[in-house]
C-alpha cells in the first residue's frame, strides 16, 4: 500500500508496466496546474464547442469557386445561392449549378422519381436535418469515446493489482431449508 502525504495531489501507480497518474481528490486523470472543477470544465467546454462549430459548420455553404471559398449562409427565397464572386451553388445538395436546370419544375413533386433538388424548400428543414446528423455523430462519438474510457479503466484496473476474487458462496443458513435450521438450534 502506497502511503502519500497531504500535499501530493497526484498518484503514480508504483507498478512499472502501468505507471498510471491520477487525481487523489477528483479520482480522474492528472491535471496539473489545473483544479478539479477546472479539469472537468474544460473537457466539457472543448466538447461543447466542438459541437457548436460542428453545427454551424453544417450552416455554412462554401462558395465552389476555387478562388473564392468565402462561407454562405441562405437567409431566405431560393434554394440557388449566389456568391459575390458571380458563382452559384445549391443550397441543398452543396454543388456547383448553371442557371435553373439543376432544379425540379414540377409542381408538388416529392423530388424522389425525377432526382432533382427543390427549388423552393423551406431552409429550417434542411437546416434542421443537418443539424440533427451532426448532433447523431456527436453522439456516436461521445459514446465511443466513453466505452473507449471504460475499457481503459478496466485494463488499468485489472493489470494493476490482482485482488482476491469474492466468494460465490452465499451464507450457510440461506442454503438451509427451514426444518434443517430449526433441528440445528435445537
Amino acid at each position: 500500500m502506497a502511503v502519500l502525504s497531504s500535499t501530493e495531489k497526484v498518484f503514480t501507480c508504483p507498478l512499472e508496466s502501468c505507471r498510471y497518474e491520477s487525481c487523489r481528490d477528483c479520482k480522474g486523470a492528472a491535471h496539473k496546474n489545473l483544479t478539479c472543477a477546472e479539469a472537468k470544465q474544460t473537457k466539457s467546454d472543448i466538447r461543447r464547442r466542438r459541437m457548436e462549430e460542428d453545427m454551424t459548420a453544417a450552416l455554412l455553404r462554401t462558395c465552389p469557386n476555387p478562388m473564392c471559398r468565402k462561407p454562405m449562409i441562405k437567409d431566405g427565397g431560393c434554394n440557388k445561392l449566389t456568391c459575390s464572386c458571380g458563382w452559384h451553388m445549391c443550397n441543398v445538395c452543396k454543388q456547383p449549378i448553371d442557371g435553373y436546370k439543376h432544379f425540379c419544375q414540377v409542381f408538388n413533386c416529392t423530388h424522389r422519381n425525377c432526382g432533382k433538388c427543390a427549388l423552393y424548400q423551406p431552409t429550417k428543414n434542411i437546416d434542421n436535418q443537418a443539424i440533427k446528423e451532426v448532433k447523431r455523430e456527436a453522439l456516436k462519438e461521445l459514446r465511443a469515446l466513453r466505452k473507449s474510457e471504460d475499457s481503459s479503466l478496466k485494463r488499468d484496473r485489472s493489470s494493476a493489482v490482482a485482488l482476491k476474487p469474492k466468494s460465490r458462496l452465499r451464507p450457510f443458513n440461506k442454503f438451509l431449508s427451514r426444518r434443517r435450521r430449526k433441528k440445528i438450534e435445537i
